[in-house]
């Protein structure tokens, strides 16, 4: 997924300082950041970087002032590391949530498994299990017999 400078602005109540198009699709550290990245600049000691990274965007406290010129854009807001907890926790919460149990999944006859639920490769389901609707479960995940697995749990 693809978002602009402008959405992740009104998303996040900040301000664009540069391409207001510009399209991001993927998080960065700082000093790590690439064309399509967004990071952020929370902690003074990492404002090095914010002139050598090539993120596409940088959020930004709303008063900061630069030194030197800057390549990114920036999204300008009251508290960057808050601001940018905020996008992640709305881009992950974004993602499509897989469905479906996989062919390569080991399943005992008497267990009891909820609807719309994930059960990925070469998971292994004991007898008597109950799992809840919406539950995730990962590969490689072994659930032994006469356990409980509720409703919306992830296990990785």
């Amino acid at each position: 997924m693809k978002f602009t400078a402008q959405q992740i602005a009104e998303a996040l109540s900040g301000k664009v300082d540069g391409d207001q198009m510009a399209e991001v699709g993927n998080f960065a550290k700082i000093e790590d950041g690439k064309a399509g990245d967004i990071s952020f600049l929370s902690n003074p000691k990492y404002t090095s970087y914010l002139y050598t990274t090539n993120a596409t965007i940088v959020i930004v406290s709303e008063d900061f002032v630069a030194d030197k010129e800057i390549n990114s854009t920036l999204i300008r807001v009251k508290d960057p590391y808050a601001a940018f907890a905020t996008l992640l926790d709305f881009y992950y919460k974004s993602l499509p949530v897989p469905k479906g149990i996989s062919k390569q999944a080991t399943i005992a006859s008497t267990a009891k498994i909820g609807e719309d639920v994930f059960i990925d490769d070469f998971v292994v389901i004991g007898d008597s299990v109950i799992i809840g609707n919406n539950a995730r479960i990962y590969s490689h995940v072994s659930i032994a017999a006469n356990s409980k697995i509720g409703s919306e749990t992830i296990i990785n």
